[in-house]
């Protein structure tokens, strides 16, 4: 019976469906694996699942391999991937692959087992149906034979590769020995059949699909039906219409036929009988395996045999019987069998366990009952299970005898045959879901009738029991496992159904002819049937194989379905005494034509013995005079005539004699078989004798002519061969003929082709326009033609190539002002021969004056004194001219690729470049100030234009910033401004001091003299004359600034200076809590100072560091030579100043300390002017000051 895995995808017409190609491989497949993969193409809608035989302990170069001869992306599987189409994917070692909308994968342990994971995954596969393509490509072993088996038969495309063109060849061997193989190629091959098996699948979907709806289409189905059951005598047309019409398309593919309609395929049936088994054998697909969807079978184990068994127990009933409806090959009884046995052991229990295995397909039940199964069927088995179960024998599983005892295999055709019955439990799985509604009820409904109460029923996953529902009460409605409602359902259709079934299947019957003509089945008049149920003697009308053919009046006591096989002959349903009565009139009946009586047999009823007159005589139906029929007429015997006198007018039965007889009867029939088969052994022996010694002849005759044929073949084939060879050789060389031609014709490059003495062999018409040549100068050596080019090497140059097998490349002008890339190769064969010269001329007229335009505007933009850099859409920087190196201090190849925003580090300088960035974006133009300090830090300053660049169609693909450096300009304002500031300050303080420093002066003195003659209070005398030393101090600094004084500039050493310093400021140092930390750079070059004044300065400084750190810390002073200039650094650890008071150090009266006059750093940044220095402030609140401060070597 058709049993088979549950659609639970979407049908394969939808688009959205992937087609999975799988692929089996091992050792040796690697070669095949790249040829296959070097011609399939990119954009398949395909996703192809490689599965092989590896080893987990090394690692695998697979996708490496096979990257270098496809395109299309390579991914390793992964627990819950995503299925895509036009991928490769590569299975992991040690693993079994499943496959649903994602992949599933299961890791094996290390443990050496042997294990299948090519028939795992092509199983897996099988599961969704047509979507399948499985192929087997070289390797050692059978792994992927039963997987292509399943494919093949849930409607997939099996291929094979070629055995002579595998390595090791036993994988495609067993392969194709199995019989479910569509296509035997090469490697090479199979990418093109790829494509085919899906272009012909969805033209058939979309036609089949379309016909579906059609009633010619529907009545041409129920044609190839009709045709199917007078081949096999087997009814599909109760099947669903899309299962049957899947089976065609099958058969359709495998052939190759090009047919478009049912229509002509019913033709092809009908003058093919063949194709008629083929397809019936498709239609019956066998798919199952032991313990099928396991969580079912534990629903099963643990709690319907517990309760089976116990409710068995209670009722003191020995017998549990089970019916397995469409067993196919016998796993799913078997593993029924082995749950109750072991749960028997279990118990330590014995019970008469019947199984009924029951399956449509004779071939299918033959192996179910041989129970030998390959080692891939084996694999939902344990371990355990296989070792108390199952014996090895070295090649395959052998069901032990205990289990094989358990269960009867039949033959049985649900759709006709009647049920079994007291049936404890039926299993019918997956078969439900190819009938159509009407007969899934009336099984179901069959079911019903054959169950015991409280008995149950399981189902596949995706079958239901409809409107069944007041038959049935669900136990788990995941796994659709019910159980009996004992309910008032009429089971009278099932009943007639089937034996008018049975009726029909009788072919060798003539009433079963006279049915079928004349449609007999049809239901009787109900007033007929009333008459007959009520009114008329029990009887049974019998055909000539004592089977029931139809019954009338009450016969129910008398006729029972038996034990076992369900039957209808007549003498296996009535008790023995009334059967050898009933055979013995049948015999007579049929050997005298005449009717038979006997009276008074007893018959034991199931409440008490009765009597019963039996009648039997020959019946005939007045249509059909030719139908063997016989009636039987069972008449009661009331309480009356069952009183002891026996002395009867009519015959009495005497069982004891007619047993006897009919013992003697047998007897004598068989004796005059046993004769005639001697003398038809006899006779076959004779005509043995002849027919061997005649076969003996023409054996010897058909050797000769074998090896003649054998021999004539060989070079038949052999010719043929050299002839094939030779037409493709001869269509390969017109085909480049033509190609050469057509390349040459229409090329625009001139080319010209050379012999070995340098004599022109073919050209192309573009060098006639720099060459003079016509057709007929072909064979004329290149030194008798002239050419219109300003070059006189040309001749020259060709023999070089030849000599020296070397190519040689120049760019020419031809007389017309037109510029060439002329190149010059050696003539090469595939041996790699030179035998002559090829010439071409590349017109590149309009490259060159591109590129001299371009060159110019390049040289433009490098030398332009702006700064130009420019970015794409994610501001990576793709070109910076001179200046912009320049100014920034860095390479070219340091920038270009950078980023451009890891180019500036200040926080000023990415803020504005952020700002510019997203106005730019907009589409926008940009322009500003920016700020930044160089790797070297020096500060530069620009004025910056930052703008989109918008190309020929409109789009923004990268974006230009042009900046001028006005660093100098800058500064130079700040030196104005601080000059302007201090020669306004001189002025002022020129008038300041003349005015206080006379009156100053008069006051000093009278103060000395006051202090002299000890007049007043000495403390604030002290006072006063320290004041007026401060002010006499500021009035001096004052003058500093107000008039230029002559100063001599020497080369000094800065060291020197800087080690006066410390020595004077230590001690102040040391009673500040404060030490002074130096780190000198070794010889110094010598600098233009005045020594004095950069004293003040260091003093200066060093002295605010001091008063910076009021709880003390170190000041650290170092040199340093850079870039040409000494630098000279001061780093206190004192408060800091903040950021606006940092920006205002240097101006006039500005100070931060409480006593300061606010003029020391004035003067100090004048005379680092002075100097042609530079001096700049840095400063962190809370983290102290850092002064820096850089002055110019003494140039030798």
């Amino acid at each position: 019976m058709i049993k088979e895995e549950p659609i639970k995808q979407q049908p394969i017409t939808d688009s959205k469906v992937i087609q999975i190609v799988g692929i089996g491989a091992s050792a040796g497949s690697l070669e095949a694996l790249e040829k296959l993969f070097e011609r399939v193409k990119p954009h398949s809608q395909l996703s192809y699942v490689i599965v092989q035989h590896l080893s987990p302990k090394f690692k695998s170069y697979m996708d490496e391999l096979l990257a270098k001869k496809t395109n299309i992306p390579i991914k390793h599987i992964r627990d819950g991937m995503n299925v895509t189409p036009n991928t490769i994917y590569l299975a992991p070692p040690r693993t079994l692959i499943d496959i649903e909308d994602i992949f599933k994968v299961k890791e094996l342990s290390e443990k050496p087992t042997l294990t299948f994971p090519i028939d795992h995954f092509f199983l897996s596969l099988a599961k969704r149906k047509e979507n399948a393509i499985a192929v087997v490509l070289s390797g050692k072993g059978n792994d992927g034979t039963a997987g292509i088996a399943e494919v093949y038969n849930a409607g997939g495309s099996v291929i094979i590769q070629q055995v002579n063109s595998a390595k090791y060849e036993e994988m495609p061997r067993h392969a194709i020995e199995s019989n479910k193989v569509d296509y035997i190629v090469p490697p090479e091959k199979m990418a093109e059949l790829f494509e085919t098996i899906q272009q012909e699948r969805t033209q058939r979907q979309q036609q089949f699909s379309a016909d579906v709806e059609d009633r010619a289409t529907f009545l041409v189905l129920e044609q190839i039906c009709s045709l199917i059951q007078r081949k096999s005598g087997i009814n599909f047309t109760c099947y669903k219409r899309n299962t049957i019409l899947r089976r065609i398309e099958k058969r359709i593919q495998l052939n190759q036929l090009p047919f478009r309609s049912l229509s002509e395929y019913k033709e092809y049936l009908i003058d093919h009988p063949e194709e008629i088994i083929k397809l019936q054998k498709d239609l019956l697909i066998n798919v199952t395996e032991f313990f099928r969807d396991e969580q079912a079978f534990d629903i099963i184990e643990q709690q319907v045999i517990p309760e089976l068994i116990e409710k068995k127990r209670r009722e003191n009933d020995q017998d549990i019987r089970i019916w397995v409806a469409g067993c196919s090959t016998g796993e799913e009884a078997y593993s029924l069998a082995i749950l109750i046995k072991e749960y028997l052991d279990y118990l330590d229990e014995s019970f008469q366990v019947k199984i009924f295995a029951t399956d449509l397909d004779r071939d299918a039940i033959s192996k179910a009952s041989a129970g030998s199964y390959s080692g891939q069927a084996i694999v939902g088995v344990s371990e355990q299970r296989l070792e108390r179960f199952f014996d090895y024998d070295g090649s395959s599983y052998h069901v032990k005898k205990e289990i094989r005892q358990m269960i009867i295999f039949a033959p049985h055709n649900i759709a006709k045959d009647a049920p079994f019955v007291n049936i404890d439990l039926v299993s019918c799985r997956n078969m439900l879901i190819y009938f159509q509604s009407s007969l899934q009820q009336k099984i179901l409904s069959m079911f019903h009738f054959a169950l015991k109460k409280e008995g149950y029923m399981f189902l596949g996953p995706s079958e239901t029991i409809g409107k069944l529902t007041d038959m049935f009460e669900s136990i788990h409605h995941k796994w659709k496992i019910f159980k009996y409602i004992d309910s008032l359902h009429n089971y009278s259709s099932v009943i007639t159904s089937q034996r008018h079934a049975r009726t029909e299947m009788s072919e060798s019957n003539k009433y079963s002819t006279y049915q079928e003509r004349h449609g007999s089945t049809k239901q009787l008049n109900p007033i007929y049937e009333t008459l007959i149920e009520q009114f008329v003697v029990p009887c049974l009308v019998v055909n000539e194989a004592n089977e029931i053919v139809i019954t009338g009046g009450n016969v129910q006591k008398y006729v029972k379905l038996p034990n076992g096989n369900a039957t209808f002959n007549i003498l296996k349903m009535v008790p023995t005494n009334l059967s050898v009565a009933i055979g013995t009139a049948l015999k007579r009946v049929r050997n005298e034509k005449e009717e038979v009586h006997y009276n008074h047999i007893e018959v034991a009823t199931d409440t008490e013995k009765e009597y019963v007159h039996l009648s039997v005589k020959p019946f005939q139906i007045s249509v059909d005079q030719s139908a063997s029929l016989a009636i039987i007429l069972l008449t009661e015997v009331n309480k009356q005539e069952q009183l002891p006198s026996l002395q009867l007018e009519s015959k009495q039965y005497d069982l004891e004699s007619n047993v006897q007889q009919f013992i003697a009867d047998l007897e004598t029939e068989l004796i005059y078989t046993k004769e005639s088969m001697q003398t038809l052994i006899e006779e076959l022996e004779t005509s043995n004798e002849e027919y061997q010694s005649t076969n003996e002849e023409l054996i010897a005759a058909n050797e000769e002519l074998q090896s003649s044929n054998e021999e004539l073949q060989s070079v038949n084939e052999e010719l043929v061969n050299v002839n094939l060879e030779h037409e493709k050789k001869i269509q390969e060389l017109r085909d480049l003929t033509n190609d050469i031609d057509n390349l040459l014709i229409s090329t625009n490059i001139a080319t010209l082709f050379l012999d070995e003495r340098l004599n022109i062999k073919r050209f192309t018409p573009e060098v006639t326009k720099l060459i003079n040549l016509i057709q007929v100068d072909i064979g004329r050596p290149l030194s008798h033609l002239s050419h219109n080019l300003h070059y006189d090497q040309l001749l020259v140059d060709a023999s070089t190539v030849l000599q020296t097998h070397q190519k040689i490349e120049n760019d020419v002008q031809s007389k017309e002002g037109r510029w060439y890339r002329l190149r010059l190769h050696p003539y090469r064969t595939k041996e790699n021969f030179v035998r002559g010269v090829v010439i071409t001329f590349v017109d590149i007229t309009e490259m060159k004056t591109i590129n001299e335009a371009l060159e110019i505007k390049s040289f433009a933009l490098e030398q332009s004194p702006a700064s130009i850099l420019m970015v794409d859409e994610k501001g990576v920087v793709d070109y910076v001219n001179g200046t912009y190196e320049k100014n920034v201090n860095l390479k070219k190849s340091d920038i270009i690729g950078d980023s451009i925003f890891d180019l500036y580090q200040s926080s000023k300088a990415k803020e504005t470049l952020l700002k510019a960035w997203d106005v730019v974006k907009e589409g926008k133009r940009w322009d500003g100030t920016c700020n930044f300090m160089t790797d070297g830090g020096e500060e530069r300053w620009e004025d910056v234009t930052f703008m989109p660049i918008v190309n020929h169609s409109g789009q923004v693909n990268r974006f230009l910033r042009v900046a001028e450096d006005i660093t100098e300009k800058k500064n130079t304002e700040d030196l104005l401004r601080k000059s302007e500031m201090l020669s306004a300050l001189g002025e002022m303080a020129a008038g300041i001091a003349h005015e206080i420093r006379n009156p100053l002066t008069a006051l000093k003195g009278f103060l000395q003299l006051m202090q002299a003659e000890d007049k007043g209070d000495q403390q604030y005398l002290g006072i006063m004359s320290n004041e007026f030393n401060r002010i006499e101090l500021i009035i001096n600094e004052l003058l500093v600034l107000a008039r230029p004084h002559a100063v001599e500039f020497e080369e000094q050493n800065v060291t020197s200076i800087l080690k006066d310093v410390i020595l004077l400021l230590e001690t102040q140092a040391i009673m500040n809590n404060s030490q002074l930390i130096h780190t000198f750079a070794e010889e110094l070059p010598m600098v233009n100072c005045v020594d004095k004044e950069l004293k003040q300065v260091f003093i200066n400084i060093v002295r605010n560091a001091i008063e910076a750190m009021p709880t003390g810390g170190n000041v650290y002073i170092s040199t340093a030579v850079e870039q040409r200039k000494i630098k000279i650094v001061f780093r206190d650890e004192g408060k800091g100043i903040s950021k606006e008071r940092l920006k205002r150090i240097g101006e006039p009266f500005y100070t931060t300390k409480e006593k300061g006059t606010g003029l020391g750093m004035m003067v100090s940044y004048k005379i680092i002017q002075s100097h042609k220095g530079l001096m700049k402030f840095e400063s962190e609140v809370d983290q102290g000051t850092t002064v820096t401060i850089l002055l110019p070597i003494v140039q030798s």
